[in-house]
């Protein structure tokens, strides 16, 4: 983990202009060398990484590492939320959340591959996970409650709402080839472990790509604007303002006509074809109620501390 700036250079084959300002990398942690680290969420001094792995034979601590960042000269792990809640066969951390108002952090967690993530080939179900890390916890997260979605996710957005910190919405893609591939699920009674699926959302492209799938989307503050980013089908706006507002059954609506979205060729500058050319290439290394609560894994601490480094208070 590099503290502030994490730089790689894209592949391109013209030289790039010199810009001003710089960056310079003040403090690092390895992470035990275990490299496929994935989501990264903040918290006070502390931070909350990852893994793009699994917990298969070789693969040394990957569940969700807790980093003590309040030097930043030297950040340095004090603990890992690992089996049975994160690091398990078959699955992956791949994106984290911290919701303000409750102290909690939220992981998504669901299951990898075995050719692309060295994962085992076991089932997995996907699920969001919600930590207390408040005060003490922030080192030592505790296991709240737990949410299996209906759709395979993908990526989510973490709303909170500006007027009751206590209210929170997860804004989740799942990428399908057809049907819904936006689910919103008000997670306020998480401490309770109470979840609501309150709005889905699709659409049928006039003009469908190779994918048009969700892969990506932010939510405006106030809540009433979503921002999509679909693989091969570009670039839209919603509005979620009844979502936002707590409407009795909200539908949420396309602000962009989709024939009036933008767009953009190819699958952008990742695409195999556009490194035909190039020499040079740089890359980085690798409304329904649902009860579900802490269930048969229990709650209580879920992360362990490692001896001789404390964690600070």
């Amino acid at each position: 983990m590099i503290v502030l700036a994490l730089v790689a250079a894209a592949c391109t084959a013209e030289p790039r202009p010199q810009l001003p300002g710089s960056l310079e990398v003040i403090g690092h942690e390895p992470l035990f060398d275990r490299g496929m680290n994935a989501g990264l969420a903040l918290w006070g001094d502390f931070a909350y990484v990852g893994s793009r792995t699994d917990g298969s034979a070789g693969h040394l601590r990957p569940g969700v590492l807790v980093v003590d960042v309040e030097d930043r000269a030297d950040p340095h792990v004090v603990g890992e939320i690992g089996p049975p809640h994160q690091g398990g066969p078959g699955e992956t951390s791949r994106e984290l959340r911290v919701w303000p108002g409750r102290g909690m952090l939220v992981v998504l967690s669901f299951a990898c591959e075995s050719f692309l993530h060295a994962c085992a080939p076991e089932p997995a179900p996907s699920t969001f996970r919600f930590y207390d890390i408040a005060g003490a916890h922030a080192a030592l997260p505790r296991f709240v409650s737990a949410y299996e979605p209906p759709g395979q996710p993908h990526e989510f957005y973490l709303w909170q709402d500006p007027t009751d910190p206590h209210r929170a919405l997860l804004f989740v893609s799942t990428p399908a080839p057809v049907g819904e591939n936006l689910l919103v699920v008000d997670v306020s009674g998480a401490p309770g472990g109470e979840f609501r699926e309150i709005a889905t959302w699709s659409a049928a492209f006039p003009d469908p790509g190779l994918d048009d799938a969700l892969h990506s989307l932010s939510v405006s503050a106030n809540g009433r604007r979503a921002y999509l980013a679909h693989l091969t089908a570009g670039f839209l706006i919603l509005d979620t303002s009844e979502v936002a507002r707590e409407a009795d059954r909200p539908t949420i609506r396309a602000v962009t006509p989709l024939e009036q979205r933008a767009r953009w060729p190819g699958w952008g500058r990742t695409a195999p074809s556009r490194f035909r050319d190039e020499t040079s290439c740089s890359r980085p290394t690798r409304s329904t109620v649902v009860r579900r609560g802490a269930g048969a894994r229990g709650a209580g601490p879920a992360s362990s501390t490692w001896p001789g480094r404390p964690p600070r208070r």
